[in-house]
């Protein structure tokens, strides 16, 4: 199929569409709460021709947008093929836009909530103002879940390097080899980030290393702390490797 005829298709496709879901968040990153949330949109709105899933761009403890896109890469495949996974920098930006720019169609907002979580329930009232006000034709619906998982949790479990734990929050219906892949797509972030923060650390402490020697910060004229910065850094809680150290020159 060309791409001319692919693109044909696609928008005859998509003005059949009607009904169209939205279900936004952070997702940093997606666990399985929010998958039993899109399982419940799905199984309790058949009527819906696509859910779109938006995932926002506020990084979180180094999680980053593109991480949550490559955990949903590997959700997507337990999904029906109406889901579709989206990119935005904004949630309720993008809901505004999307109604804005398809007012033939049917717009169902979901927002997942957890029993008796007061922040849930915060968040939820402030998504529905937001909605009155902008966008009052949107129909919202907030799908609950017996899961008690915290996205704070997961990315804990995984700074620690606990993978079993990290496991846990994950969906049960994934393959091992799945959420080895999720494992393996996040610490590999975090590690990076480990290493970044080495760096910037490292290079805080050669401008000190400079300035104590010129006596500017408190110490007599041409003293100089007898520690390294590497010794510095290791005082502080960073652990150096050979492949930071190396970088590091």
């Amino acid at each position: 199929m060309t791409k001319l005829v692919e693109s044909l298709v696609n928008a005859v496709l998509e003005a059949d569409e009607k009904v169209i879901g939205i279900y936004g968040g952070g997702f940093k990153p997606p666990t399985k709460g929010h998958y039993e949330v899109i399982e419940n949109i799905i199984k309790t709105n058949p009527q819906l021709d696509k859910l779109y899933i938006t995932v926002g761009q506020k990084e979180r403890d180094g999680i980053t947008q593109a991480d949550s896109l490559l955990v949903f890469d590997v959700y997507k495949k337990y999904f029906p093929f109406k889901v579709e996974i989206v990119p935005t920098k904004s949630v309720h930006t993008y809901i505004k836009d999307f109604v804005e720019e398809n007012p033939d169609k049917k717009v169902i907002a979901f927002r997942g909530a957890r029993e008796d979580k007061q922040e849930d329930i915060v968040d939820i009232k402030t998504f529905k103002l937001f909605l009155d006000r902008y966008t009052p034709e949107v129909e919202f619906q907030v799908i609950k879940t017996l899961s008690t998982v915290s996205g704070t949790k997961a990315r804990q479990a995984l700074q620690s390097g606990k993978k079993e734990k990290f496991f846990e929050y994950l969906p049960s219906t994934l393959s091992n080899l799945d959420k080895q892949k999720i494992y393996d797509i996040l610490t590999a972030t975090i590690e990076e980030n480990s290493k970044k923060t080495a760096i910037n650390a490292y290079s805080r402490e050669l401008a000190l290393g400079l300035e104590e020697q010129q006596g500017k910060i408190g110490y007599r004229a041409g003293s100089i702390n007898p520690k390294t910065p590497q010794e510095r850094l290791k005082d502080r809680g960073f652990a150096l490797t050979r492949s930071t150290t190396g970088l590091l020159g």
